[in-house]
């Protein structure tokens, strides 16, 4: 893979870069284009257990989430009980070392469900504690791979929490108003989650989100309100005056 090149892409194209969901982009193409990693999970790792409040964007597919709920992995996750102390990245794979049964049986099945040679970091700051994992790959990070996603994702996160800290409360973000329009066009959140390339778990937190800020309780009263409104102009609407 080329690290060094991935990082120097990075570090160029996020400086223009005006809101969370183009960010959010353009560290999952480099982490993919670069280092190889398909599947990125970023979040609140205080949030352990709680997955609509955990992940704030992941491209991992919703069907290993929904077994990993079901099977309530995320009390026996060992990398989730590793990241408290470790402070650079670290390869899954060394997880294994002090799990029990059960954690070892968490990680063989995400194994099997695409999710090989996982590496995840901690980013922490004040009163935070967030994290991001990779995986996905064929073979394993190298070091200097590790250290440059180390860089990548301590830049991103420290980006990310400034871009989130200035777009105003109740704004809707350009990622929430996309999705909002494929749903407005009768797409299910797994057929806007396909379109937009991320995961259905990423689709349904977002629109969660957009209700709330809306103060409406579903997808169709949030979706009429944004067509009275003229925010939305899906196919379907035609004013009394066209």
């Amino acid at each position: 893979m080329h690290a060094a090149e991935g990082f120097t892409r990075y570090l160029d194209k996020s400086q223009g870069v005006l809101d969370t969901a183009e960010l959010d982009a353009l560290f999952l193409n480099v982490a993919d284009r670069f280092f190889g990693f398909p599947f990125v999970t970023y979040g609140n790792a205080l949030q352990r257990g709680k997955m609509d409040e955990t992940f704030i964007s992941t491209t991992v597919c919703n069907g290993w989430w929904s077994h990993y709920v079901d099977e309530d992995y995320a009390q026996v996750d060992p990398v989730f009980s590793l990241l408290p102390y470790r402070s650079s990245p670290f390869a899954w794979i060394e997880s294994l070392e002090t799990s029990a049964k059960r954690g070892r049986q968490c990680l063989r099945e995400s194994e099997e469900a695409g999710l090989t040679n996982g590496v995840s970091l901690s980013l922490r700051g004040p009163g935070q504690f967030y994290a991001v994992s990779f995986a996905g790959r064929p073979d394993k990070a190298t070091k200097p791979e590790m250290a440059a996603l180390n860089a990548i994702s301590n830049l991103y996160h420290a980006q990310r929490q400034e871009l989130s800290d200035g777009e105003p409360d109740g704004a809707l973000t350009p990622a929430e108003l996309r999705y909002l329009g494929w749903i407005a066009q009768g797409k299910t959140i797994s057929e806007t989650a396909e379109i937009c390339g991320v995961a259905d778990i990423s689709v349904s937190k977002r629109l969660s989100e957009s209700y709330q800020k809306l103060g409406e309780n579903g997808r169709v009263r949030t979706v009429l309100k944004l067509v009275g409104l003229g925010v939305l102009a899906p196919d379907w609407f035609r004013p009394w005056d066209q």
